[in-house]
């Protein structure tokens, strides 16, 4: 698997995306992701075959590597990217929660999934552009009435398997900072070229 560099274009470009506008404050990703490689395999077998324990070994990997850098940016909290309950009733669990709670151990940061909801469900975006991506994701997330007291003022990782686009993080954390978050850092085991998909 293919460790990024942090003078890595793709990581660069995809950076750039996330945190214009300071919606997130920064990107956090570990390896790239490219089409038949290992990741790939991990992936699918996390996703579809629910070896669940996969997304936990990525989340360790993750937190190893960034354990200084996530200690030092102070942070209150670990919030994986949430499935709407249809596709997570399907699935049987969130990949991004096994994720978070493997970054979570190393790093020793709690793992909040209740404190941020998918409100509607979307179509799978792999075939979709940047432009179709970021509309399917508009409004798509929010904080909870009960949970908005847990986000004011407070630090974030946000969580998800895989990162493209980042229309989902950028949504996911757009729905945090109306809830308050003061600061918000957006991390995942792959980046993703949409060529690579």
């Amino acid at each position: 698997m293919h460790l990024i560099d942090a003078a890595e274009p793709l990581y660069l470009l995809a950076r750039e995306r996330l945190c214009a506008g300071g919606v997130v404050d920064d990107f956090l990703p570990l390896f790239l992701f490219e089409k038949g490689g290992g990741l790939q395999t991990l992936l699918h077998q996390l996703k579809y075959a629910g070896a669940m324990g996969i997304g936990f070994w990525l989340g360790e990997q993750l937190g190893r590597a960034l354990h200084e850098k996530i200690v030092d940016l102070q942070l209150d909290a670990i919030i994986p990217v949430p499935l709407h309950v249809v596709k997570k009733r399907e699935r049987g669990f969130n990949q991004s929660v096994q994720v978070a709670r493997g970054i979570g151990r190393v790093v020793g940061l709690p793992v909040t999934p209740e404190v941020i909801r998918r409100t509607r469900y979307t179509p799978t975006q792999t075939a979709l552009d940047i432009a179709e991506r970021k509309a399917n994701m508009d409004g798509v997330f929010g904080v909870p009435r009960k949970h908005v007291r847990d986000i004011g003022g407070k630090r974030f990782l946000l969580v998800d398997d895989l990162v493209t686009t980042g229309a989902t993080m950028r949504a996911c954390s757009a729905a945090l900072r109306l809830a308050g978050a003061k600061y918000v850092v957006a991390c995942s085991p792959a980046l993703a070229h949409r060529a690579s998909l």
